[in-house]
């Protein structure tokens, strides 16, 4: 085997160590901004790489392969606002921790109304008893 033709070799199996090397995990905890609470099922997505996923009980997501760069993470959860924050991804970069606030909707009144209807247990369909 040629010298040239076995250093070829060499850096294709070699390859797919660089580009794994290059990839990041991005770690982060969601917390409520008033209570310090982590939360549960917030969604976290990275927009531009369409990659998303939750938080989990503790509050903890976690994205594995992340390119180190600029992103924005857009994270939303039901009665919190919707947060944009950007970030930026290098190798051994710190947990993240992020707070979002919670929203209050205010919607019209409702009225409840009821009318008695007085029937007799004999018109009832099918069985029926008195408990006393």
């Amino acid at each position: 085997m040629s010298k040239h033709l076995a250093i070829a070799i060499l850096v294709l199996l070699l390859m797919p160590l660089a580009n794994t090397r290059a990839q990041n995990m991005l770690k982060g905890e969601i917390r409520d901004a008033f209570t310090r609470q982590t939360l549960a099922d917030v969604n976290v997505v990275i927009q531009s790489l369409g990659k998303g996923t939750s938080t989990d009980a503790d509050g903890i997501f976690v994205f594995d392969g992340i390119p180190a760069g600029d992103y924005v993470l857009r994270v939303s959860h039901l009665g919190y606002g919707e947060s944009l924050t950007r970030i930026t991804v290098i190798p051994g970069m710190p947990v993240l921790s992020l707070m979002i606030k919670p929203v209050t909707f205010d919607i019209d009144p409702v009225t409840i109304t009821a009318t008695l209807n007085r029937r007799t247990i004999s018109s009832l369909p099918g069985r029926g008893a008195v408990i006393e």
